[in-house]
């Protein structure tokens, strides 16, 4: 039998309260039966894993990194993952900026932002966490985004672009030397250069793989 070729895909990953994860379902609602017509195909945890080659889809360092809320546990995030099968150059990059990328945004500026201006109900802070798997060079570029309040994600969704690209200018310059790069968006800026961080393991039972409503 002949295996057929991977699609391009996508995936979720949260930790999250239940009511923001509801929030999360309705601003999605639709998005998986619209991006599979395109040829994209939505991972749960088990191919999501497949695909990353049996990495972590995170470093376990980002639950402790920044404030945390001891009554309620971690700081909550919501990350999204693309899995990217050609080589990261511009070309590539560019068509998913215009376009599972751009759609992915648009539905968390929703999220974050709430319906009619009615400014939402959410616990913050929430790390915002857009990935992309880079298949050739096995590696996850991460930009990471503390959202402290709805205000704060439109400045952060404007940067998220640049730091997929500086990652590709590094992986240009450097090569392929951790199989994490991850860019912090701090006050407004992005970082320069990549935190660079070494294979490591999710501790089991922290993160739910979440699949929007069709």
């Amino acid at each position: 039998m002949v295996k057929q070729p991977e699609r391009p895909a996508f995936t979720f990953n949260m930790f999250t309260t239940t009511s923001q994860l509801k929030r999360f379902l309705q601003a999605f609602e639709g998005f998986e039966a619209d991006w599979e017509s395109q040829g994209y195909e939505s991972l749960s945890s088990k191919e999501a894993d497949q695909r990353l080659s049996g990495k972590a889809p995170y470093p376990p360092e980002w639950k402790t990194e920044g404030p945390i809320n001891f009554a309620f546990g971690p700081p909550h995030f919501i990350q999204f993952i693309a899995f990217l099968k050609e080589p990261a150059t511009t070309a590539a990059l560019e068509v998913i900026f215009a376009g599972i990328l751009h759609a992915t945004l648009h539905r968390f500026r929703g999220f974050f932002a709430g319906r009619s201006g009615k400014v939402p109900v959410m616990q913050f802070p929430i790390k915002f966490c857009p990935s992309l798997w880079f298949e050739r060079e096995q590696v996850l570029v991460t930009i990471v985004a503390d959202i402290e309040s709805p205000g704060d994600f439109r400045p952060a969704e404007l940067l998220i672009p640049e730091g997929f690209i500086r990652a590709r200018q590094w992986l240009d310059r450097h090569g392929v030397t951790h199989p994490y790069l991850t860019y912090y968006i701090r006050n407004g800026r992005l970082d320069v250069k990549p935190t660079l961080s070494q294979q490591s393991r999710i501790e089991p039972g922290t993160v739910t793989t979440t699949r929007p409503r069709r």
